[in-house]
């Protein structure tokens, strides 16, 4: 249907027994019933994140841009449990202010913020997946429960966004990826291990095409950086167990630095879980040529020896057994 337009309907038993015409004491059980509809209007709702609905409840079709990962916001809200209780209120002359992607805010509130026009408001319906969480969280009016869902009645009063990639001079690149990887630092400190790689992979595009740009000096900087980047991001894979990701990460530091310890390291860290003990080893030993002293290399090496002579009698035992079947099956 659209907006203003009516219709008459005859909805049989089948398609409407439970619902609250039917429970009507006048109206028979197997009867069908006549419907005069007229869609007056609609309100949106979306999922923005998994238990996170999103509710328009005033749209400004006049603007299309949206804040970005990085912007500056300007917010009022109020939370409210499901009972109605006010938990934390935002109001005009109170406004919050918070960058966005830096969890300053529940990431539920955070990414429907980030879904919004100025101008805009909304009702957000937040689980706890994204909200507060199964501890709960004491907040300035009341306490979030544990487990809660809790909504939040938003306004995005305006916005800055972060500058884009195409924006920046190449020194400007430069300081902002240095900026986003401090921001990563802090969430792999933190555990955030996804919010990490995030940052990492923002900042990594900034000075990607480092090769390009025209000042010596800053070209320099930019692919320091950017090994830094690489390297950090191969440290949040390994916790994630994304080994064969960690090991390409550590291959484009040492495609221009051949003898890079911390590169050689984590690859061959990642070597070994994916049970690549010959790369692991030569990779290893390699990083002793340059750090001989280095500890942490030396017990890896004999880590991934050990590793090594374990998988080898593992498999010559597999072997071993295989062909001593295939012998039984011949000598039938």
């Amino acid at each position: 249907m659209k907006r203003g337009e009516k219709v008459h309907l005859l909805v049989s038993p089948k398609y409407g027994r439970d619902t609250e015409m039917w429970a009507h004491p006048n109206v028979p059980a197997e009867s069908a019933i006549e419907v005069e509809l007229e869609l007056v209007g609609w309100k949106e709702v979306t999922q923005v994140a998994e238990g996170v609905l999103m509710k328009c409840l005033k749209e400004n079709s006049d603007e299309y841009k949206r804040p970005n990962e990085g912007a500056k916001v300007t917010v009022r809200y109020v939370g409210r449990l499901q009972d109605g209780t006010k938990f934390i209120e935002h109001a005009e002359g109170d406004e919050h202010v918070w960058t966005t992607d830096e969890e300053e805010v529940v990431e539920g509130l955070d990414l429907a913020v980030m879904k919004m026009k100025k101008g805009e408001r909304v009702l957000l319906t937040v689980g706890p997946e994204n909200g507060y969480g199964a501890q709960g969280s004491d907040q300035p009016l009341a306490a979030v429960p544990p487990g809660a869902t809790v909504e939040f009645e938003v306004e995005l009063v305006e916005f800055e966004n972060a500058k884009a990639s195409w924006e920046l001079d190449e020194s400007g690149k430069v300081e902002s990826c240095g900026a986003i990887k401090a921001s990563g630092n802090e969430f792999f400190k933190r555990g955030a291990n996804e919010r990490a790689l995030k940052k990492y992979g923002r900042a990594l595009a900034l000075v990607e095409h480092e090769s390009g740009f025209k000042d010596a000096t800053v070209a320099a900087e930019a692919m320091a950086m950017k090994k830094s980047c690489l390297l950090n991001k191969a440290a949040v894979l390994l916790r994630l167990k994304r080994h064969s990701e960690v090991a390409s990460a550590c291959s484009k530091v040492l495609d221009t630095e051949r003898f890079n310890v911390k590169a050689l390291f984590r690859r061959a860290q990642a070597y070994c879980a994916t049970e690549d003990f010959d790369e692991a080893i030569a990779d290893l030993k390699r990083a002793l040529e340059v750090e001989p002293e280095n500890r942490d290399v030396a017990v890896q090496l004999k880590r991934a020896k050990t590793l090594q002579v374990a998988a080898n009698k593992k498999q010559a035992k597999l072997f071993g057994n295989m062909f001593e079947r295939m012998a039984k099956m011949e000598a039938k």
